[in-house]
């Protein structure tokens, strides 16, 4: 189906059946003509599919939901969004106090909302609420997926509101006196609020059950909750407290800006082992990476791989080894999530030769029996951890595309180390890259680039300055740049002749951050500079730099892959902001880029 259409952009919304740790190709083919599930019907007062239907208020609140296989109504009233005053003593960026708490809500979110339909279509179906209130406005997109439990609610909020918490209350028709809160490495349960236990923290979800019938609430990025009676239970989104001591006086608009959060809701019968809520939640947190691949190309592999496949368990962390010098090993972390000892099975893709129990340092604990073939059997206790470094066969040596390495007329020395022996000259030595922290060699994508120019005391990237580049004839495939900025800009190449916009990073300091306030000295607001996000693919990082006196920890630096189209010659511009670190000529696969917009080959098109 299609949700929407953008200028050139169009999203399709399709079923696809993927385990964990599998990758999937799938070929869209638009028919108009195609058969199709019943619609999700969406309208202004709702939402209904074949498991639920819900209604909504004229507030925009979700006044009804009901459970269409028994007919069975969830909600005693309406789930109401709740403005709870907040005026700690002291420590008041996390602290909560139970006066407060026994306070009645200052403001509910009301009045008339704007409700439309975002999308309708057979397998998803969603409507936009649009409220505001207190300064702050407010967009819950809700949504229905063709035979999900889960009621997805995506909020995007404008938040300037002071002195407050803002809560989402759920008032279920079932009772409880405590409710189960995921610690991530366990469960907890605690009993609804209390003079001296009122705030729960949790990670992905919580649940409340009557014995019978339950409901989890799950989340991404909301990690406050609480239950403060047998019937209702609270999701905590912001919070911006009062302050009455100048110390904290920037608490007074802490959570001010732009968030986009996302919850959901499932009634359910049985547990919440029975209900998979931990697997729901963690899907709602980390959902498919979805890629283009250009063309029909083929690869070996086929159009559908597992990777790993674990039964009983949680697969967690699946990376190298720390012993990098042997590819073949793997390390494998999986944690028991369901609260009981059991014996667990892990499958993976190619025979095993031998499995080493390590700790959470990778540190030998011993050789571990129990696998044939490509499974694995162990035993873990309830809420354990393992850890194991598996050694496989390899069916086929992983082997890097065909290309080269240029060597360049390097003018700029950027790298310099950590006895400053190596001595930059970019930023006037003021900022540089560690050398000790990049290899001689790199490889990103299959491609690799040389850097050990890096490990002498001249000259090791190319600074801008209207060079012409030919490339050897023998070099076929895409160009591939190494490359970074002094500043965030757009660098200017051209390519036999034809100009190419290339998005460039500055190479230190943050890649990424959220809505940032600016106060004054008596830490009173002043403004707020908006959240952003470098989209340029990242080769390589380093968790600090180099300054004139020596190392700037937590100061990171990076190293930008730009993949250009292949061409002849190359024209670099006058730009002394622009730096180039290495190129490469290769015959790569076709770059797969994901669709989700994290990531862009620095603005150029292929």
């Amino acid at each position: 189906m299609v949700a929407n259409s953008i200028d050139l952009a169009t999203t399709y919304i399709f079923p696809a059946q993927l385990g964990p740790m599998e990758t999937s190709v799938y070929t869209l083919i638009e028919s108009p003509t195609g058969t199709t599930p019943e619609t999700i019907a969406a309208s202004t007062n709702g939402l209904e599919s074949k498991i639920y239907k819900i209604a909504l208020a004229k507030s925009g609140d979700i006044a009804s939901i009901i459970t269409k296989a028994t007919g069975r109504e969830e909600l005693k009233s309406p789930i109401r969004y709740q403005f709870t005053g907040e005026f700690p003593h002291k420590y008041p960026a996390w602290n909560m106090t139970w006066k407060d708490r026994k306070r009645p809500p200052r403001l509910y979110l009301e009045g008339k909302a704007k409700v439309s339909v975002l999308y309708e279509g057979p397998w998803q179906s969603a409507v936009r609420v649009e409220r505001e209130a207190l300064g702050s406005t407010f967009v819950q997109i809700i949504r229905l997926t063709q035979g999900s439990p889960l009621i997805e609610i995506e909020e995007k909020i404008h938040w300037r509101t002071r002195e407050s918490a803002l809560k989402v209350a759920i008032t279920p028709r079932i009772k409880s006196k405590d409710a189960f809160y995921d610690m991530g490495l366990s469960v907890e349960k605690r009993l609804n609020n209390s003079p001296k236990l009122f705030e729960m923290p949790e990670h992905r979800w919580m649940a409340m059950t009557d014995g019978q019938q339950s409901l989890s609430v799950l989340n991404a990025c909301c990690y406050g909750s609480d239950k403060p009676a047998e019937d209702t239970i609270r999701l905590t989104l912001l919070y911006t407290p009062h302050s009455n001591l100048d110390e904290y006086r920037y608490n007074d608009s802490q959570d001010f800006g732009e968030h986009t959060l996302k919850w959901g809701l499932m009634f359910h019968e049985g547990s919440w082992q029975a209900a998979k809520s931990v697997q729901r939640a963690d899907a709602l947190n980390e959902p498919l990476l979805v890629y283009h691949v250009a063309g029909s190309t083929k690869g070996p592999l086929g159009k559908r791989l597992s990777f790993l496949k674990a039964e009983g368990v949680q697969i967690k962390v699946v990376k190298q080894e720390e012993n990098l010098s042997d590819h073949s090993r793997i390390l494998v972390r999986v944690y028991e999530r369901e609260g009981k000892s059991k014996t667990f099975k892990l499958q993976l893709p190619n025979q095993i030769q031998s499995v080493t129990a390590v700790d959470g340092q990778e540190r030998l604990i011993g050789k571990k029996e129990g696998f044939k073939g490509a499974t694995f059997e162990d035993d873990i206790p309830a809420f354990g951890i393992r850890s194991y470094i598996f050694k496989l066969n390899r069916s086929s040596e992983t082997r890097l595309a065909a290309g080269a390495m240029l060597p360049l007329p390097y003018n700029i020395k950027a790298f310099s180390n950590k006895d400053r022996t190596l001595q930059s000259t970019i930023s006037e030595g003021k900022i540089s890259l560690p050398v000790e922290e990049y290899p001689r060699i790199l490889r990103d994508k299959g491609v690799e680039f040389d850097l050990s120019a890096s490990l002498q005391p001249g000259p090791d990237v190319l600074g801008a300055a209207g060079q012409s580049l030919t490339l050897p004839k023998s070099a076929n495939g895409n160009i591939h740049i190494l490359a970074f900025g002094t500043r965030d800009h757009i660098a200017k190449v051209i390519i036999d002749e034809k100009p190419i916009d290339i998005s460039i990073p500055r190479f230190h300091g943050p890649i990424a951050d959220g809505d940032k306030r600016i106060l004054d000295d008596k830490f009173i607001l002043k403004s707020i500079r908006p959240a952003f996000e470098r989209q340029t693919p990242i080769a390589a990082y380093a968790n600090l730099s180099h300054g004139k006196e020596g190392r700037l920890s937590y100061y990171p630096s990076y190293l930008f892959h730009c993949i250009l189209p292949a061409g002849k010659t190359i024209q670099i511009p006058e730009d002394p902001d622009f730096f180039i670190a290495a190129i490469s000529v290769s015959n790569a696969m076709p770059v797969v880029l994901p669709l989700d917009e994290r990531e862009s080959n620095c603005g150029v098109s292929l």
